[in-house]
C-alpha cells in the first residue's frame, strides 16, 4: 500500500480525524488513489476506517486528490477536494457527511452540483489543485479558500483565492493572492495560517510594534520539498506580501530538510494549538517499494511558533508534548581534531530533541536548530545549533544572543 499527501486533518465529534492519499492495492501512486481515513483520541493511537472517498464519478475517476475539511460554526462539515477527470483535468469538488451525527464520519456523499470550481482561463487543466481549509471573512460575510497553481509563461507558482457563501457558488478574487518568483513551479498543498503577533522588520526589537504575521506554505511539485515564507495578509485587497523579498515562497525557507512533503496544518480546538502533518517519502526505488509492498510514512510533527534571530524571522516547530517521550533522535558526536568524545560528568551526550532545520537564504547551506539536548553541558542550558549539511559539521553556541565566532565550539557529526 501507499500513503501520501495529507488530505484533511480535523477534530470532530471528540475524535481527531486524519485523511490522506491512499492506494490500497499498490505501493506506487496510481489513478485509483483514494482518501484513507483514521481516527484517534490522542494523536498517538489510531484506528483505521474504510476509505472516505473513492474515484467513482466522472470528475474524479482518475483519482481523489488532496483537499481540506472545514467545520462551520453551526457544526456543518464541508469537505473540498480536487478530482482528476478522465483527461486528468483538475476540478474542485464538494462532499458532506452522510450522517453528521456519526462522530467517526464513516460515510460521505458527493454533492450533485460537482464540480464546484474549474481552473480559471489561462491556467493548465492539470495545474489547479488542493483547496485549503476555509476561513470566514467578516468584512463581506463570505468564506475564503485558496488553491495552488502555476503560470506557464515563466513557470512561477501562483495562489488563487475564492470566496463563497454556500460552498456551491464561488467567485474568483481579482488577481493573484500571491505570485512566486520565476521558476518556482506548481504550488501544491498550499497552507495559510496566522502565527500571532509579529514584529515589523524595521522594529524587530520593539515589542510595541506588533502586527499579525501569516505563514504561506507550499509543496513544490518540482523539487518535492516544502517551503514557507512569513508575510502579511490583506484580505480586502486579496494580497499576501512577504516581509522579506529575499525570502519569497519557494526560494527562501524550508519547512524541513528531510524527506518531508505535502504538509498540512489544522487547528486543534481542544488544546488551542496548530498541528502540522506531513508524509515522509521513501528513498527506496519504486521497484523496491513494490517488492516490500508499502511506501511512505505519515507523521504528526510540530507546533509552529515564531522566533527572532537578529533581523531574521523564522518559524520553529516543536514536537507534540505527547510524542516527546516516544520519539527522539539519537546521535553520536566527536570533538573537532579527534580529542575526547563529547561528554559531561554523566557520560556521553547523545539525545537531541525538538529539532527542525531552516535556512536564511536560498543559496546558504546553514540550518538552524532550536533544540533541547539532554545533559549537553553541566548547567543544562538551551543552545543554538547550526549545521552545514554538506560536511555534517555542527556549530554550538552557548548563548541565546547573536552567535559570534568567539562564543562557539565546532563539532563533527559522527552518526547522522
Amino acid at each position: 500500500t501507499l500513503c501520501a499527501s495529507i488530505a484533511g486533518p480535523v477534530y470532530y465529534g471528540g475524535w481527531y480525524h486524519f485523511f490522506y492519499q491512499y492506494n490500497p492495492s499498490g505501493s506506487v501512486w496510481e489513478p485509483q488513489i483514494v482518501w484513507g481515513h483514521a481516527v484517534s483520541k490522542d494523536l498517538i493511537h489510531w484506528r483505521h476506517l474504510p476509505p472516505a472517498l473513492v474515484p467513482d464519478q466522472w470528475y474524479d475517476i482518475k483519482g481523489v486528490l488532496t483537499g481540506s475539511i472545514t467545520v462551520l460554526p453551526d457544526g456543518k462539515v464541508i469537505l473540498l477536494y480536487t478530482g482528476n477527470t478522465e483527461t486528468f483535468a483538475q476540478v474542485t469538488c464538494l462532499a458532506e457527511p452522510a450522517d453528521p451525527s456519526d462522530p467517526l464520519l464513516r460515510e460521505w456523499v458527493k454533492h450533485p452540483a460537482n464540480p464546484v470550481v474549474f481552473p480559471p482561463p489561462g491556467i493548465g487543466m492539470k495545474d489547479f489543485r488542493d483547496p485549503t481549509t476555509a476561513w470566514f471573512d467578516e468584512s463581506d460575510g463570505t468564506w475564503r479558500t485558496i488553491i495552488g497553481s502555476k503560470n506557464d509563461s515563466d513557470h512561477s507558482g501562483i495562489v488563487f483565492s475564492y470566496k463563497t457563501k454556500d460552498f456551491l457558488s464561488y467567485e474568483l478574487m481579482p488577481g493573484y493572492m500571491y505570485r512566486g518568483p520565476k521558476g518556482t513551479g506548481e504550488y501544491e498543498c498550499i497552507d495559510l495560517y496566522a502565527v500571532g503577533g509579529g514584529r515589523k522588520a524595521s522594529d524587530m526589537y520593539n515589542s510595541t510594534a506588533e502586527d499579525v504575521l501569516y505563514v504561506l506554505k507550499e509543496s513544490s511539485d518540482d523539487d518535492r520539498h516544502d517551503w514557507y515564507s512569513l508575510g502579511r495578509f490583506d484580505a480586502a485587497a486579496n494580497k499576501w506580501t512577504p516581509i522579506d523579498e529575499e525570502l519569497e515562497l519557494g526560494v527562501g525557507l524550508r519547512y524541513d530538510w528531510g524527506k518531508y512533503y505535502a504538509s498540512k496544518s489544522f487547528y486543534d480546538p481542544v488544546k488551542k494549538r496548530r498541528v502540522v502533518w506531513a508524509y515522509v517519502g521513501e528513498t527506496d526505488s519504486e521497484r523496491a517499494d513494490i517488492t516490500k509492498g508499502w511506501a511512505n510514512l505519515q507523521v504528526t510533527i510540530t507546533l509552529p511558533t515564531l522566533k527572532y534571530i537578529d533581523t531574521i524571522v523564522l518559524i520553529l516547530h516543536y514536537v507534540l508534548s505527547s510524542l516527546i517521550d516516544i520519539i527522539s533522535c539519537t546521535v553520536g558526536f566527536a570533538i573537532l581534531g579527534g580529542v575526547d568524545p563529547w561528554c559531561d560528568s554523566h557520560g556521553p551526550v547523545t539525545t537531541v530533541r525538538r529539532a527542525l532545520a531552516v535556512r536564511r537564504r536560498s543559496h546558504d547551506v546553514v540550518c538552524l536548530f532550536c533544540c533541547v539536548i539532554k545533559k549537553l553541558i553541566t548547567d543544562g542550558s538551551r543552545l543554538w545549533v547550526a549545521v552545514w549539511l554538506s560536511c555534517q559539521k555542527l556549530e554550538i553556541w552557548r548563548t541565546w544572543s547573536a552567535p559570534s565566532l568567539a562564543a562557539r565550539s565546532i563539532w563533527y557529526l559522527v552518526n547522522y
